[in-house]
């Protein structure tokens, strides 16, 4: 005979046959990220910033072109201040919007999705040229994408 705190192997109505015995068979599994692919998204978000304040700090600093022109390096080249100006303006514009896909490439790789994209994205970083901060977002970025290649198995 069954006793009161033991349950009823037989379902008592409709609704119990709908109702799973265990919760977790119905509850999709959630998977943690790893620490690799954390820092990976970590770097490509890094290296995104670090190129635009790059390019922001040379753009919006004119003693920079100044101190560039006044190097003489540029004297036999007959290069003028606008003209450089109009370079480094070039170069940060293209540079900018490769970060952009670098920061987004990161974000992506800390979702786990769009593993293409997130390699892209890293790739297109290392591109981006960053020399006063001694090109580090630029080795940065190609580490972030060693990185997400030996996480891809992690992606949706």
């Amino acid at each position: 005979m069954e006793t009161e705190s033991e349950p009823s192997a037989i379902p008592q109505s409709i609704n119990d046959l709908s109702k799973p015995n265990n919760e977790s068979e119905i509850l999709p599994q959630e998977t943690t990220i790893s620490s690799t692919l954390k820092i990976a998204g970590i770097l490509l978000l890094l290296v995104g910033v670090l190129i635009i304040v790059h390019w922001v700090y040379i753009t919006a600093t004119p003693d920079f072109i100044d101190t560039l022109m006044s190097t003489g390096v540029y004297d036999n080249m007959n290069i003028t201040k606008a003209d450089l100006e109009a370079v480094f303006n070039f170069c940060g514009i293209l540079a900018a919007g490769l970060s952009i896909f670098t920061m987004i490439g990161g974000i992506v790789a800390l979702q786990r999705r769009l593993f293409w994209f997130a390699v892209v994205g890293g790739i297109l970083g290392i591109f981006a040229i960053a020399p006063l901060f001694f090109f580090l977002p630029n080795i940065l970025s190609l580490l972030g994408v060693i990185l997400v290649i030996r996480c891809r198995r992690e992606f949706q």
